[in-house]
């Protein structure tokens, strides 16, 4: 699947997921692990410029993961990066696409009840991991209709100047 499909389909789907979601003040990202940012949006009052923090998001998950396989027996958990106070934070999930790795990252302030919003957060992971995998199967049931069942002489017909 090509990142620009992703993109587009982020978009939309965060669109319509985050327009009732009530969520406050904060500033969402979905980036690659290479940190760029693929789908941005938030009211929360960022300074210096938001592509650069899907970079920086994406290297303190990779930082934080290295460190934690220094100490970690098991892999098999599913991990989250925070950073916060009892109102403003940090907030980073992992998730992979097509045995890629993407991240949603948030940053958040002025919150009275930070634990509801990751949470919410969460759910939001879960649902997009469910409707990517129908985007996907959508985008693999496109790409194998092309050219399939036909014969030489139908192929001779399409490149043919009759």
């Amino acid at each position: 699947m090509i990142e620009e499909s992703i993109s587009e389909w982020a978009e939309k789907f965060f669109e319509k997921k985050l327009s009732d979601a009530k969520l406050g003040e904060f500033f969402l990202f979905f980036c690659r692990k290479d940190g760029v940012t693929l789908y941005k949006t938030g009211s929360y009052p960022l300074k210096g410029d938001t592509d650069s923090i899907g970079v920086l998001l994406s290297g303190a998950w990779q930082a934080a993961e290295m460190v934690s396989s220094l100490s970690l027996k098991s892999k098999n958990e599913s991990f989250r990066f925070t950073f916060d106070t009892s109102s403003q934070g940090i907030y980073i999930l992992p998730l992979t696409i097509q045995s890629s790795q993407y991240y949603l990252g948030t940053l958040y302030c002025n919150q009275v009840n930070p634990g509801h919003l990751k949470k919410k957060l969460r759910l939001l992971v879960n649902s997009f991991k469910e409707e990517i995998g129908q985007f996907e199967k959508g985008h693999r049931e496109k790409d194998n209709l092309l050219f399939q069942n036909i014969t030489d002489e139908e192929m001779s017909d399409i490149f043919s100047f009759r």
